[in-house]
């Protein structure tokens, strides 16, 4: 049986690119290099309409290798030049679960996957495959995903903070974050948040140093209880504190994933 599909209102992808890059005229200028001399492939994209109604769209999908781990995506109708959407793809770490809905975006060749870990967490994240994949996703129940993440900003280091949730039995229940392990969404407390951003506190695992078109930056392998393991990317200019195995992090930021 076909996994469920249900419309929903896209957002654009500028404050992605704000994380990824920082500045409009370099966004720009990736674009049009990925136009020029990216990968290119074509697929033919059935669109969900309302009304259960549908059309075909023939569609070039371009991709841009930027450095390790690190590429863009730029997608337009076919024989044109004028980008329909794009967005950076991270290479991710992989989770097993349930796919559970498909929430497509109204105007684009583009999705969220509802998805439930095999711990249980559920999570919401942009598939950065969905216009080559979308019948995949369709008739996949169980599944391997790639996931990773893109900060908009986010601080290493210990910190001593803790928070009171609670009390038992007049005992107050203390949080602390620097041993947090939590992966949950970032509309709780940032306005105008996506049901794919969230906050994540875990542990640094490993990290490395990278450097591109985008400028400069890290993918950091973080250890988060939810769901094991995530790669994120986070430009040096928008992390806080001195990177280092073991240390505690939190970020805010894209959640997006792709099937293997």
């Amino acid at each position: 049986m076909a996994n469920e599909i249900k419309l929903i209102d896209g957002i654009h992808h500028g404050s992605h690119f704000d994380a990824f890059c920082g500045y409009a005229e370099h966004v720009l200028k990736l674009i049009d290099k990925a136009l020029s001399s990216g990968e290119v492939k074509r697929v033919s994209f059935k669109k969900r309409l309302r009304f259960l109604r549908s059309k075909t769209m023939e569609l070039d999908i371009y991709t841009l290798k930027l450095s390790e781990g690190v590429k863009l995506v730029v997608i337009t109708k076919k024989d044109s030049m004028d980008p329909i959407t794009a967005f950076p793809v991270i290479e991710g770490e992989i989770v097993k679960g349930k796919i559970e809905k498909i929430l497509e975006w109204r105007e684009y060749p583009e999705a969220n996957i509802s998805f439930t870990c095999e711990s249980g967490a559920n999570v919401n994240f942009f598939a950065t495959d969905y216009a080559m994949k979308k019948n995949e996703y369709l008739n996949l129940n169980k599944a391997s995903v790639s996931l990773s993440f893109i900060s908009y900003r986010g601080s290493v280091g210990f910190t001593g903070e803790e928070h009171k949730v609670g009390e038992v039995q007049g005992t107050p229940v203390v949080f602390n974050w620097d041993e947090a392990e939590i992966l949950f969404p970032a509309s709780i407390s940032v306005e105008g948040a996506f049901i794919d951003d969230y906050i994540l506190t875990g542990k640094v695992e490993d990290f490395k140093e990278i450097e591109g078109a985008f400028g400069e930056g890290y993918l950091i392998r973080v250890k988060t209880e939810p769901i094991g393991k995530l790669k994120v990317f986070v430009l040096r200019s928008n992390l806080e504190g001195e990177l280092e195995k073991g240390a505690p992090i939190r970020l805010v930021g894209w959640l997006q994933g792709k099937l293997p």
